[in-house]
């Protein structure tokens, strides 16, 4: 028995175009039932939201493959990293010695805090009004032995030394340090001690630039804790070589009050120096 063989489309249209006949497309044959369609079926004939999904399964793969390998590479460079930082602070630490190390720990911290507090200035108003209410209270004054009698008696002699006129040096003590031993003015912007000029003595003799600064330069001596009988003595003996020097009263502006000319009783007056001896 005889097997029946289809006839492929190649042999049809081949056999068609022998007769002349036109060959004839592959769908019409597949429509005349002469070949059977193919067992595949092509792109075209394909579900569109199946081929969707296989496009969208097949990026999300890509993607988390891309994802993969990157997060590989970072733990790489990462691990690489922290192993040079680590290495390098251990270099670092192993160079510092004990003394470039800072202990900040709260046993260290609570001295170091008592030290700073004990440097720390409080100039707050307060404050500020404490220090002045002390220091008007060791504000310092002519010793009560040495009365007002006494020291026009040494101004006088001192005066005669120099060849200066006693009534003009009398006038001036009078106008200046009279009353007491430091100034009493409280106004103005000279320097203050206390809350009062900073002038001193008999000849109020000023340390705020003034006379009272190259006294104390040049003896050695505090004014302000100047006011003994020996003190006392050797500021006259200053001022009044002062006054020899210049044949002026002008440094001690208690000359106006005294109604005297500046050169009053200072024509022929030599300075001594005698406030230099010990």
């Amino acid at each position: 028995m005889a097997l029946y063989k289809r006839p492929s489309v190649t042999n049809l249209r081949t056999q068609l175009l022998v007769k002349g006949q036109k060959a004839p497309t592959r769908k019409s044959l597949v429509e005349r039932g002469v070949v059977r369609p193919r067992s595949r079926p092509s792109s075209l004939e394909v579900d569109p939201l199946a081929r969707l999904s296989g496009l969208a399964g097949s990026i999300v793969r890509e993607a988390d493959q891309a994802e993969k390998r990157r997060t590989k590479r970072k733990a790489t460079l990462s691990s690489g990293s922290l192993e040079e930082t680590n290495a390098n602070l251990r270099a670092k630490l192993e160079s510092k010695s004990d003394e470039d190390i800072i202990d900040v720990s709260p046993s260290a911290e609570a001295p170091d805090q008592e030290f700073v507090n004990k440097d720390v200035i409080d100039v707050s108003p307060s404050a500020e009004a404490a220090d002045q209410e002390f220091v008007k209270v060791t504000i310092p004054e002519y010793p009560e032995d040495l009365s007002p009698k006494k020291i026009q008696s040494i101004i006088k002699r001192e005066a005669k030394l120099r060849n200066i006129s006693a009534t003009s040096a009398l006038a001036i003590y009078k106008a200046e340090g009279f009353n007491s031993y430091q100034s009493s003015i409280t106004e103005g912007s000279q320097k203050k001690v206390g809350g009062r000029e900073a002038s001193y003595g008999p000849f109020q003799l000023y340390v705020g630039g003034g006379l009272g600064n190259e006294y104390e330069e040049q003896t050695g001596r505090s004014l302000s804790l100047d006011n003994t009988l020996e003190g006392i003595t050797k500021q006259i003996q200053f001022a009044l070589d002062k006054a020899a020097e210049g044949k002026s009263w002008k440094p001690w502006s208690g000359h106006e009050a005294a109604g005297l000319d500046p050169t009053e009783g200072l024509n022929s007056a030599k300075p001594v120096f005698n406030w230099k001896e010990n």
